[in-house]
């Protein structure tokens, strides 16, 4: 079946089933809040980190996080998910992106390889990979906006590690009906 042909609505029955993958920049202390030209800034180091999150769809984990200082590729984004799938000790089914270039043809020749399926969210469109924008909001409104944001890569990573454990282990969740993740059952391989 082909990515056009899949349905437009993707259940997760289990944890590790669904995971929701998404990209964002986060500004740094020197900003890039000037969106014209000539005084706009590259949206890269210094004025921004792009962060790469891969959440699941049934448990709300937050199964990796990834900064890079430019605008991963297909490469780049394939072994950061490598990684997440390693520490959590199973892949998911599939696989909801945007369509960014970075989610292409590499993107998909990955994911065929490994018996991942990919399902693209609609261009532009709110809520087509929901569950990755509601944790990328919640990353800025609860850590990068009520801090300085470092410019030393390891300083970063070390935010968003931090970040990641309390909204991992402590943050209640909503659609877990207040419960935290420590409450959840256990996912599949941990």
């Amino acid at each position: 079946m082909s990515i056009e042909e899949e349905p437009r609505s993707t259940k997760a029955r289990e944890p590790n089933d669904v995971w929701h993958v998404d990209l964002t920049a986060v500004p740094t202390a020197a900003r890039f809040w000037v969106p014209w030209f000539p005084f706009a800034k590259l949206q890269r180091w210094p004025f921004a980190w792009w962060v790469a999150v891969a959440v699941d769809h049934a448990s709300r984990l937050v199964v990796g996080l990834a900064v890079f200082n430019h605008r991963p590729n297909s490469a780049e984004v394939t072994s950061f998910l490598e990684r997440a799938i390693e520490r959590v000790k199973a892949a998911p089914g599939t696989i909801i992106t945007d369509k960014g270039v970075e989610f292409g043809w590499a993107f998909r020749s990955w994911g065929r390889r490994r018996g991942i399926r990919q399902r693209r969210g609609a261009v532009g469109e709110h809520g087509s990979i929901a569950i990755a924008e509601r944790f990328i909001r919640s990353i800025k409104s609860e850590c990068t906006r009520r801090i300085l944001v470092p410019f030393r890569l390891s300083e970063m990573r070390d935010e968003l590690r931090c970040y990641a454990t309390w909204f991992n282990e402590h943050r209640p969740h909503e659609a877990l009906r207040g419960r935290t993740r420590c409450s959840w059952p256990r996912l599949r391989g941990t």
